[in-house]
């Protein structure tokens, strides 16, 4: 539970993951928001440990009701054309990081 987040995330910040934001456009048009995470958290991570109002506002639009295994589909992510090139992506895993600088 709660605990349990609270040591992973003090874990992560430990072993010096940097920290990401990531803003989220829903699909239904409602105002953008901004989520802040730990270098490699994935979105359901961050729904289940995440202490910013964006964390809580996430939790409304993504159900994971397959507890992440991607199995159920209620937790669809559509990512803007030309922000992600899957040919540099390697195996993240659907994790977080940091941009890269180019």
């Amino acid at each position: 539970g709660a605990l349990a987040a609270a040591v992973e995330r003090e874990m992560a910040e430990t072993a010096g993951k940097a920290p990401v934001s990531v803003v989220i456009y829903p699909a239904s048009g409602e105002r953008p928001f901004t989520v802040s995470a730990l270098e490699g958290q994935t979105l359901r991570d961050v729904c289940e440990s995440g202490v910013d109002g964006g964390a809580r506002i996430l939790r409304e639009y993504l159900e994971c009701a397959c507890s992440g295994v991607m199995a159920c589909s209620t937790c669809h992510v559509y990512v803007r054309e030309g922000w992600f090139d899957p040919a540099n992506a390697g195996d993240s895993g659907g994790k977080l990081g940091p941009a890269s600088e180019e």
